[in-house]
């Protein structure tokens, strides 16, 4: 999933901040 979520940050770099909000909150529940 790393590797993942890393392609779609760098294709979108407005969307990291989206995505770090959204991932945050579950990679701290894992």
């Amino acid at each position: 999933m790393s590797s993942l979520q890393l392609d779609c940050t760098s294709v979108l770099p407005p969307a990291n901040f989206v995505l770090i909000k959204f991932v945050a909150p579950q990679v701290q529940l894992y």
